[in-house]
C-alpha cells in the first residue's frame, strides 16, 4: 500500500537517496498538484499581463 501523504522530512530523505529520487519527485507532485497548478497558473497569467 502506498502512503497518501508524506512529511517534508520524508521527501527530503527520499530525495537524498539516489535510488528513490525520481519517486520522491513523483510523490511530491501528486501530493501538491492542485497547489502547483494554481501557482503556475498565476505565474503564466502574470507573464501574459506584463507583455
Amino acid at each position: 500500500m502506498v502512503k497518501q501523504q508524506y512529511s517534508d522530512q520524508e521527501f527530503i530523505e527520499m530525495f537524498r537517496a539516489e535510488e528513490s529520487r525520481n519517486m520522491s519527485i513523483h510523490f511530491m507532485i501528486k501530493q501538491f498538484q492542485e497547489r502547483l497548478y494554481w501557482h503556475f497558473r498565476k505565474i503564466v497569467i502574470d507573464q501574459v499581463v506584463y507583455f
